[in-house]
């Protein structure tokens, strides 16, 4: 989904399926920052564990209580957040892969959805070399 305002309520009243929702914000740095429709204001009370049980959503004027949530962002660059919003994080720099760790994670990845759909009589439990090849194949974009 796009980033839009209102979305986290969104999400919350109508998409998820517990109180412990897992929700990725993917590109952190990207997030608008203007006066007209900021998005990174509301985001410094969702961050903070304390003010999240009582997270006010503006736009759909709603009082949500996100401390069930699990929050992960993804940024570029961790540096170029506002230090009021690194404050509120926790920051973890994963390294790209190497081809031979890509493999795995996508062994790991499709095992697991063979067998959590039920599909162990349908699909062989390991992915032939050339098409986990394929699905592992990654290019860094600089």
């Amino acid at each position: 989904m796009d980033a839009d305002v209102g979305m986290i309520g969104q999400i919350m009243c109508y998409e998820a399926k517990s109180f412990q929702p897992i929700l990725l914000i993917d590109e952190l740095c990207m997030a608008k920052d203007n006066h007209h429709d900021s998005i990174i204001q509301p985001l410094y009370s969702f961050f903070d564990r304390e003010q999240r049980k009582c997270f006010k959503e503006n736009f759909l004027n709603l009082e949500l209580d996100l401390s069930g949530a699990i929050i992960f962002t993804t940024t570029n660059d961790y540096k170029q957040l506002k230090p009021a919003l690194q404050s509120r994080l926790v920051n973890i720099d994963i390294k790209t892969p190497t081809p031979k760790q890509m493999q795995s994670i996508v062994q790991i990845i499709y095992e697991s959805c063979v067998i959590d759909m039920k599909l162990k009589h349908y699909f062989n439990a390991k992915l032939s070399h050339e098409l986990l090849s394929t699905l592992s194949f990654y290019r860094l974009v600089e």
